[in-house]
């Protein structure tokens, strides 16, 4: 296997997911942490190796952590006619949210090193870099109508008076529209 610099990366992921995921996740934000990652992924190596590969790379990182997690693959299509991203986070949001990280790293890194494999641990780190990018201190502003925006925090009773109180994070809004565009990316390549 492609040398990289496992300690490091394996640091990454799991910080990745938990900042992701907020100070108590359960198995729902766990998940949505792991496709906000994925989305991510598919933004930053889409333009190197193609939705096709990312498909493949995907399939096969699945296939191999489903070895520890036999449960993570049990939803997705054998026909592939369904989106195999969205049955896995499916699967994961059915588990406790230890299970569900635990998987949600081993998915990640084994995708992380069979990429590795392919075109080396050098690149790897490179184009994989702005997604383990960890999101800055929490900042809030709030609007006339009291909604706070900001970075998303779950455990904000002191900041709040003992209340707590829905916030919308920039990070959503990201998310968002990096679905739009692999969307539309995904369109053109049908069309």
């Amino acid at each position: 296997m492609a040398e990289i610099a496992l300690n490091p990366l394996r640091e990454s992921i799991r910080t990745t997911l938990a900042l992701r995921a907020g100070s108590v996740p359960d198995a729902r934000a766990t998940a949505e942490a792991a496709a906000a990652t994925w989305r991510r992924v598919d933004l930053q190596l889409a333009p190197v190796i193609g939705a096709r590969g990312l498909t493949v790379l995907f399939s096969r990182a699945l296939h191999q952590t489903s070895a520890v997690f036999p449960w993570l693959a049990g939803g997705v299509d054998r026909e592939g006619s369904a989106d195999p991203l969205h049955s896995v986070m499916a699967c994961l949001a059915g588990q406790p949210a230890a299970a569900a990280a635990e998987a949600s790293y081993a998915l990640l890194l084994t995708f992380a090193e069979l990429l590795a494999t392919l075109i080396g641990g050098s690149l790897t780190e490179r184009l994989l870099a702005p997604v383990w990018t960890a999101p800055s201190l929490p900042s809030y502003r709030e609007t006339d109508a009291g909604i706070l925006i900001g970075d998303p925090v779950r455990d904000y009773e002191g900041l709040l008076g003992g209340r707590p109180m829905q916030t919308i994070a920039p990070a959503a809004v990201e998310d968002a529209k990096l679905r739009s565009h692999s969307s539309k990316r995904r369109d053109r390549e049908v069309a």
